[in-house]
């Protein structure tokens, strides 16, 4: 009786050992096939994470962009973030000091000709021009809802990351994001995660 206690206990500590340090990329994909997460590890720490789009019908080549990408520092804090368009372009980089604080952010038009924003360690600043064309829609392209009357942001769970899908009114089906493009993205009409 002592030795299967001995052996039971041996396999349930002996055998739980910390898993090992994850080093390397990694990747995740949609059920349609496109590129869903990119992480990249050194040491056991997250240098680089890039979530793509999905547009379900699309071959996966041409779903394989990115939303946003984002690196750490050596200490875990974020070192910047990305955001990119619909097509692919950049829409915005922030970039932050080991302390976690704002130092700089750029803003882009999606055709990517113009930029303005701030860099506090250069002295850098401009104002967004005129007319800039920021509005995030797919390749120039919108398929407009006519089901729904009105439309609302909701936001979400997929595979433990929160994602803000745009949805219809009246029968609450996800339409396609851009025609939300123009409320401000809050989640009170659908709050469950």
């Amino acid at each position: 009786m002592r030795k299967i206690l001995f052996i039971i206990l041996f396999l349930f500590f002996g055998c739980n050992s910390e898993p090992p340090e994850k080093h390397g990329s990694y990747s995740t994909m949609y059920s349609s096939g496109n590129l869903y997460k990119e992480m990249s590890y050194h040491k056991g720490n997250l240098t680089s994470l890039i979530i793509y789009f999905d547009e379900p019908g699309l071959n996966p080549k041409l779903g394989s962009f990115p939303s946003f990408q984002t690196e750490y520092y050596d200490n875990k804090q974020q070192a910047n973030l990305t955001s990119y368009y619909l097509n692919g372009n950049t829409e915005s980089i922030v970039e932050f000091d080991r302390k976690g604080e704002s130092i700089a952010i750029y803003n882009q038009d999606r055709l990517n000709n113009n930029s303005w924003g701030f860099n506090i360690t250069t002295g850098w600043i401009k104002t967004e021009p005129f007319g800039m064309d920021t509005e995030n829609h797919w390749n120039d392209y919108c398929n407009k809802d006519q089901k729904n009357s009105n439309h609302s942001w909701d936001r979400f769970y997929i595979l433990g990351d929160l994602v803000w899908r745009c949805r219809g009114l009246d029968n609450g089906q996800f339409v396609e994001n851009c025609n939300c493009k123009d409320y401000i993205k809050v989640d009170t009409r659908w709050p469950d995660k």
